[in-house]
């Protein structure tokens, strides 16, 4: 979580890293590319084996418009840089078109897009431990709860 505001999010599903980051990145392929006939998105890891009933599926399917959408529930590759690993690819004339999308679902609805560290959020407070941020309080003369 870089910021408290990280905290309040809404999403459909019981587990935001299976539905609220595969929608996110889901919405993100979706919209760079506007002409594909349709989509399919492999998930590995945790994402497949308890896709279906976390609804991962369906938060995937929501997002994708009114362009059809195979989702590969791949129980088997284990050798995965994070355990909620997705791997998104545009369709065209029934064939994947150019190369995967790779996203991890690190939690809370964040994501991280292999090779576009760019996109995640900044940090806001300059503090990086509670050493850091005890010692501010301290210099400042405000409690910890304040």
């Amino acid at each position: 979580m870089k910021s408290i505001k990280d905290i309040y999010k809404i999403g459909k599903g019981p587990s935001s890293s299976h539905t609220m980051g595969p929608a996110k990145a889901m919405e993100i392929f979706v919209s760079e590319h506007p002409t594909a006939e349709g989509f399919e998105v492999e998930l590995f890891g945790s994402l497949a084996d308890t896709g279906r009933g976390h609804g991962t599926d369906n938060a995937i399917s929501l997002v994708s418009g009114d362009k059809p959408v195979s989702i590969i529930f791949n129980v088997t590759d284990r050798n995965l840089p994070h355990e909620n690993t997705m791997d998104i690819y545009e369709i065209r004339d029934g064939k994947r078109v150019g190369s995967a999308m790779r996203v991890l679902s690190v939690g809370g609805g964040d994501i991280k897009i292999i090779g576009r560290e760019e996109l995640e959020a900044p940090s806001v407070y300059p503090e990086r431990s509670f050493l850091e941020i005890s010692e501010f309080c301290k210099k400042e003369g405000i409690r910890l709860s304040d």
